[in-house]
């Protein structure tokens, strides 16, 4: 009877009352009546008695406001025998409120959001006990009410380094698995960006209402005033949908509205943080944070050129930087570093041996991009910093152009706090003789992707042939002379081993753990082990 009747269900169930010649105020009358005679006289049952009535008058009268005043402060002004403490009455209506849900099948879910703040201020003490108490009184409220969900969302890297720090109880209770129906038993969802041809249907839909008010609505693509190219390249190359849509509108402005002239004002006008100030008033200037790691004008003298590196086991304290320790995800016994540390030794002195032959290191460009980006990626999932940066996002590789060799680059978006994130890419630049200002020439070309992919590009080039000349430098000065912003990387050969030998090493510890047991948290090893490597592959640590 009640599908016959259209409305909401309070609407279908006053016009049963009417139907039946019940006064609505005395179908109210027996109902509360009812519920008091039936409901128990114990903190519980009187706010259970409260809550029902108010929901009763709420639906059967349209009043309210009897429920809404008990649930702000009348739960507490009960006439008890025993007074609880407030703390115990807050408790106790959230179990009441918890059981009625339950009891009508509504699923109730308090969800956490942007986190990052509250995990980044575990760099001092006095942050760290904050958010600490902030996961405890999670885990606490799962223990007293049940049927409560809690979703936490948070950056990858920044979470899988926080959670290891935690009491052993709370990461217990924070990895319990959840059984959800048709999905089975997870501990955690990734939240990975949609897939480029879901993205191009949003563009699509978004593009739609604007496109039906032309004329000629039926013969222009769905994307128009964007190509099927640019649609795809941002939805590859961005981490979350909200930046790809940004991305999107940035793009529509300058296509339908800008000009050549402001496109640098108007893609990268926003990007100025706390951290690093841009120079977008004219296209030659560096940005000072830049200009210390751009390659100078003229000739490296022969002093730059054999510049020798030296690791130490104080060189954490590098330009400033201080790196956090943290317990990994899974306890790492002394025995379990000690191998990881010697299987890093074996592996990279392989990889090592396998590049120094001449042209060995050309012939591994591939292999050696493949290792970035895996590398990256790790740290990423790891929550690896560089002084005040973090990675938000990585693409392992991004490939442009035809050259099936040159035209690939590793993407990092690095980020400080309270900082927009510097899109950077990383690209091996090993061709040497004849193929040197080819190979340059086509990593530049990626800075002038439309829409722009990167904000900054970064060239790992091998420590004995860093100068340009002749042609390859005329590339580098055009494009300097256009605003581009890149810088080379003089790299030893023990870290192009790092990059070789890393998807090896990786494979090797994940063969030899327990099945279904997650990688430890190697952001402390990777730290140690690469932190020169880290240095060059980063925005410039003085710049934060």
């Amino acid at each position: 009877m009640i599908d016959s009747v259209s409305g909401t269900p309070s609407q279908c169930l006053r016009h049963l009352c009417e139907e039946a010649g019940l006064p609505l105020a005395r179908a109210c009358e027996l109902v509360c009546g009812y519920v008091e005679r039936t409901e128990s006289h114990n903190t519980a049952g009187l706010m259970r008695r409260h809550i029902y009535q108010g929901f009763v008058r709420g639906v059967l009268q349209g009043d309210e406001a009897d429920l809404a005043n008990f649930l702000t402060f009348g739960f507490a002004e009960l006439d008890f025998k025993v007074r609880p403490s407030r703390q115990d009455l807050v408790l106790a209506l959230f179990k009441v409120l918890m059981g009625v849900f339950l009891g009508l099948k509504i699923p109730v879910v308090v969800a956490f959001d942007q986190l990052e703040d509250l995990l980044l201020a575990r760099r001092n003490d006095d942050g760290h006990r904050t958010a600490e108490a902030f996961f405890a009184g999670i885990v606490q409220a799962m223990h007293q009410i049940d049927g409560i969900c809690f979703l936490v969302f948070a950056e990858r890297g920044l979470w899988n380094r926080f959670v290891p720090s935690l009491d052993g109880y709370i990461q217990d209770r924070l990895n319990n698995p959840v059984h959800v129906p048709q999905h089975g038993t997870i501990k955690a969802l990734r939240l990975e960006a949609p897939a480029p041809e879901l993205v191009q249907r949003v563009v699509a839909a978004r593009l739609r209402p604007a496109l039906e008010e032309l004329p000629d609505f039926a013969d222009l693509p769905a994307v128009f005033p964007f190509t099927d190219e640019q649609v795809l390249r941002i939805a590859r190359t961005e981490p979350t949908l909200r930046d790809m849509l940004q991305q999107y509108r940035h793009l529509f402005d300058h296509v339908v509205f800008g000009s050549d002239e402001d496109k640098v004002t108007r893609w990268q006008g926003d990007k100025v943080t706390k951290e690093t100030v841009r120079a977008v008033a004219s296209p030659v200037e560096t940005p000072p944070a830049l200009a210390a790691n751009r390659l100078p004008a003229d000739e490296p003298t022969p002093v730059v050129k054999s510049v020798t590196i030296v690791q130490s086991p104080s060189s954490a304290q590098t330009n400033g930087a201080t790196h956090e320790k943290t317990p990994p995800s899974v306890a790492l016994s002394r025995t379990h570093l000690a191998t990881l540390s010697d299987s890093w030794e074996q592996e990279m002195l392989a990889a090592r041996r396998k590049l120094e032959p001449e042209g060995a290191l050309t012939g591994a460009t591939r292999e050696l991009q493949a290792g970035l980006g895996a590398f990256l990626q790790i740290c990423h999932e790891h929550g690896v910093k560089v002084g005040p940066w973090r990675l938000q996002h990585v693409v392992g590789e991004w490939t442009f152009g035809d050259h099936p060799t040159y035209g690939a680059i590793t993407l990092a978006h690095w980020t400080c706090k309270d900082g927009q994130p510097w899109k950077v890419g990383i690209g091996l630049f090993l061709g040497r003789g004849p193929a040197k200002p080819k190979d340059l020439a086509t990593k530049l070309a990626s800075l002038d992707a439309e829409p722009p992919v990167i904000d900054h590009l970064i060239l790992l080039r091998p420590e004995d042939d860093l100068g340009l000349s002749g042609k390859s430098k005329t590339v580098w000065q055009e494009a300097e002379r256009r605003g581009r912003h890149a810088r080379l990387e003089a790299v030893a050969l023990d870290a192009f081993a790092v990059l070789y030998g890393f998807p090896r090493w990786l494979a090797a510890v994940t063969e030899s753990l327990p099945e279904g047991q997650p990688l430890p948290n190697l952001a402390d090893l990777l730290q140690e082990r690469c932190e020169k490597l880290l240095e060059q592959v980063c925005m410039p640590v003085q710049g934060g």
